[in-house]
């Protein structure tokens, strides 16, 4: 909480998704496009596999990366053909991904 100059106190913070989801965004990056293999689930104490709402989770944090992946090029100006293949793949995962 955060006081203003009207002694209002204000809530402020900022919302890590992947944060929130794996407590690491090194274990969200790594199942992004591929399965999580068992090294680096053993580097997180982790020995069993997902269970079906683990893997329906990674699931749709995979469609929020690229939901995320196929905005954001567009307020940041990006253009062309290699643009256009960009959005491409990542529709493509999106709609693997909601499957």
């Amino acid at each position: 909480m955060v006081e203003s100059a009207s002694k209002r106190r204000l809530g402020v913070g900022e919302l890590d998704a992947g944060g929130s989801t794996w407590r690491s965004a090194f274990l969200a990056t790594v199942a992004l496009f591929a399965d999580v293999d068992a090294d680096s689930l053993a580097g997180y104490g982790r020995t069993e596999p997902f269970t079906p709402a683990e893997e329906t989770r990674i699931a749709l944090y995979r469609a929020y990366l690229c939901l995320i992946m196929i905005v954001e090029g567009t307020p940041r100006g990006y253009r062309g053909p290699e643009h256009d293949s960009h959005v491409t793949f990542f529709r493509q995962k999106l709609a693997e991904y909601l499957s």
